[in-house]
C-alpha cells in the first residue's frame, strides 16, 4: 500500500503558529487588562487577527464606557485607551 502525504513548507507552518501564539498572547493580555486603570500597550498588535480581536474588544469596551458615562460614572483613562486602540485599528485597516 502506498501512502501519500502533503507537506507544508516550514515558513508557512511557522507563520501560522506565530499568528496563533500572538493572538493567544493578546487575548490573555486583554483578559487581564484593566482598561480603567492601566495604559494600553499597542506593541502587542502584530497580525490581522490581532487587529480583529482588538476591534471586538474595543467595540465592547466602548459600549460599556458609553453606558457608564450615561449613568454618570467617571471613566477617566478608559477613553484614552479607547483612543489608542481606535488609532491602531484605523492604521492597520489602511495597510491592507
Amino acid at each position: 500500500m502506498v501512502e501519500v502525504r502533503k507537506t507544508i513548507p516550514t515558513e508557512e507552518v511557522n507563520s501560522v503558529v506565530a499568528s496563533f501564539l500572538s493572538n493567544r498572547c493578546l487575548e490573555t493580555y486583554l483578559k487581564k487588562f484593566e482598561i480603567s486603570k492601566e495604559t494600553f500597550f499597542e506593541g502587542m498588535i502584530k497580525t490581522d487577527e490581532d487587529v480583529a480581536l482588538l476591534e471586538r474588544y474595543y467595540l465592547n469596551s466602548c459600549n460599556k464606557a458609553s453606558r457608564l458615562v450615561m449613568d454618570d460614572e467617571y471613566v477617566g483613562i478608559t477613553f484614552d485607551n479607547l483612543d489608542v486602540m481606535s488609532k491602531v485599528i484605523r492604521q492597520n485597516k489602511h495597510v491592507k
